[in-house]
C-alpha cells in the first residue's frame, strides 16, 4: 500500500472514530422547561398547612435533574423540607423519588436542583417501563411564615423549573419530544458534526498541499 493511500486510509478511520465518539459522548441535556414569562410572583410561604404540588402537562423519561426556582424572602431560613417526584397511576401517586433539603442550603431566586438516580423514572408497569405524567411536590413539617421557602411561579401561574438529563447525545436526540422543549441537544449534535467534518477536512487539505510541495 502506497504512501498516499495509508494516509486517505488513517483520516477517514479517525473522521469515522471522532464523529461516532462525539454522538456518545455524555452530556447534560434540558428537556423540559417553564421559565420567566413576563411577570413573576411568589407562590407564598411553603408550610404544612400550604404544601406546593405541580404536575405539567407532559410526559418525560430518565430525568435526572429538577431544577426549581426558589426564594427565601431575603432571609436564611433553617427548616426542613421533603421534595417528592411522583406520577399519578390510576388515580394513586406513586412515589419515585424522595429528597430532605435545608432550606438553609438555599439561595434566593435560584434555581436548586434535586439530583434524580438515572432509571428511577418513569416507574416500572406491569406492561415494563414508559413515559408517564410526573408531579413534584414541596413539603414542611415545622416550617413557618416566618421560616420558610416559595416557588417563584410566571405569569401563567406556572412554577419556574426546568428537568434535565443525562445520557448519549445520540440517545437524547430521540427523546427530546416533550411539550415546550428545547432542542439545544439536536443542534449540539449538528454542531459537533460540523466541527468534526471542518476540521477533518482541513487536514485533509493540509496533507494534500503538502503531499504537492514535496514532489514540487
Amino acid at each position: 500500500m502506497s504512501d498516499k493511500n495509508k494516509i486517505w486510509l488513517a483520516l477517514a478511520a479517525s473522521f469515522l472514530l471522532t464523529c461516532l465518539g462525539a454522538f456518545y459522548l455524555p452530556v447534560e441535556f434540558r428537556v423540559y422547561a417553564i421559565t420567566v414569562a413576563g411577570a413573576v410572583r411568589a407562590e407564598g410561604p411553603i408550610t404544612p398547612s400550604t404544601p406546593f404540588e405541580y404536575c405539567p402537562s407532559a410526559s418525560m423519561d430518565n430525568p435526572t435533574t429538577l431544577k426549581v426556582f426558589l426564594a427565601t424572602y431575603n432571609r436564611t431560613n433553617t427548616t426542613a423540607y421533603d421534595f417528592d417526584l411522583f406520577s399519578i397511576q390510576n388515580g394513586h401517586k406513586v412515589n419515585v423519588y424522595h429528597e430532605q433539603f435545608s432550606a438553609s442550603g438555599v439561595a434566593d431566586n435560584q434555581f436548586h436542583s434535586f439530583n434524580i438516580p438515572p432509571g428511577a423514572y418513569p416507574p416500572k408497569t406491569a406492561s415494563g417501563a414508559g413515559s408517564r405524567p410526573f408531579c413534584f411536590s414541596l413539603t414542611s413539617k415545622d416550617a413557618t411564615n416566618q421560616n420558610a421557602l416559595t416557588v417563584i411561579l410566571n405569569q401563567n401561574s406556572e412554577p419556574i423549573f426546568e428537568v434535565w438529563r443525562q445520557g448519549t447525545l445520540g440517545d437524547l436526540i430521540e427523546k427530546t419530544w416533550l411539550q415546550k422543549e428545547w432542542n439545544t441537544g439536536k443542534a449540539l449534535g449538528y454542531g459537533v458534526f460540523i466541527i468534526c467534518f471542518t476540521a477533518q477536512l482541513f487536514f485533509c487539505v493540509y496533507i494534500l498541499f503538502s503531499m504537492n510541495e514535496k514532489k514540487q
